[in-house]
């Protein structure tokens, strides 16, 4: 699903209450964060620990102490075995879309009534 949208809904109080997040560090949370925010723009993040640790610009030893909390708040994709989602994000994403799609739309139809409403009035004057 492609689709440009800068920002994404973020619930403080579902997000703090979430036991896996009391639970991380807070070099856990601002990776947990920053993958969040990739899946948002990319749709998924990569499953590749490599290229996991290279978006969160650390050493894979490092990298490896961030998974251990991380790893629980993403699973595989159901159809790209090489990349991993938040699911809540997804659903969020998804409605985000819906969302889009159909003010673009409302907007898209709105602009075409007023242009025959000033073409009928154009053809009445």
């Amino acid at each position: 699903m492609a689709f440009n949208l800068s920002w994404f809904p973020f619930y403080p109080k579902d997000f703090l209450a979430d036991e896996r997040v009391k639970l991380m560090d807070h070099a856990q949370v601002g990776a947990y964060i920053i993958l969040l925010c990739h899946q948002w723009n990319e749709g998924s993040i990569p499953a590749d620990r490599h290229e996991l640790s290279r978006l969160l610009r650390v050493l894979p030893e490092e990298f490896d102490k961030l998974w251990d909390r991380l790893e629980p708040c993403f699973v595989k994709h159901l159809t790209d075995k090489k990349r991993l989602l938040n699911i809540r994000l997804d659903a969020e994403r998804c409605n985000a879309a819906n969302i889009s799609k159909f003010r673009q739309e409302s907007g898209r139809r709105g602009g075409l009534a007023k242009a025959a409403h000033r073409l009928h009035v154009l053809a009445d004057s």
